[in-house]
């Protein structure tokens, strides 16, 4: 995926991606995973639109104490965080990520933020558990391209529900079959 990802080549900026999950609690794993695989290519950003997994800290360099909470792109919108204090960078990678930093619903702004990171990095990508969100709806407005991530069985019903929802809005949504879930 992220060869075909790292092919984007848009008129006017970064190229942006939506990896957002339906149904699927493994979509920030993959959203992560492919980011690290474009960070390998060139200067890229990670945007976490929330519900943000506890073991995302974990993967983030902190000059605070392991238990020190991380500010996020709610703080940013808020007024009450820098870029500069809300970027961290992967500590497996070259990776920055931006995460959450608690609820986004009704938060305004993100277009903003986003139009700076693509201005600032060579690649852009937004992770969104659900891409029914309203933050994930400001990022498909954005993006390039979007990936749906769902278990095989939801996977071709959540997609046909995310086109026909855009209509012609949104650019070309990729499918990614996520593995069976462990319960």
């Amino acid at each position: 995926m992220a060869q075909r990802l790292a092919k984007l080549n848009p008129l006017d900026g970064a190229p942006f991606v939506l990896i957002a999950g339906h149904e699927c609690a493994q979509s920030l794993a993959i959203a992560l995973e492919t980011a690290r695989n474009l960070a390998s290519r060139g200067a890229t950003v990670l945007v976490d639109l929330g519900v943000t997994q506890d073991w995302l800290a974990d993967v983030l360099d902190r000059e605070e104490a392991a238990d020190a909470e991380v500010v996020g792109l709610t703080d940013l919108l808020a007024g009450r965080a820098t870029f500069g204090a809300v970027i961290r960078r992967d500590l497996s990678s070259n990776l920055d990520i931006i995460s959450a930093g608690g609820d986004l619903t009704g938060a305004e702004g993100l277009d903003q933020i986003f139009a700076v990171l693509a201005s600032a990095y060579g690649r852009v990508v937004a992770h969104a558990s659900d891409w029914r969100a309203a933050a994930a709806q400001a990022a498909a407005a954005r993006a390039d391209a979007i990936v749906i991530v769902s278990p095989p069985a939801r996977l071709e019903g959540a997609v046909h529900s995310a086109q026909k929802t855009a209509g012609e809005s949104y650019p070309e949504i990729l499918a990614f079959r996520a593995s069976r879930e462990r319960r």
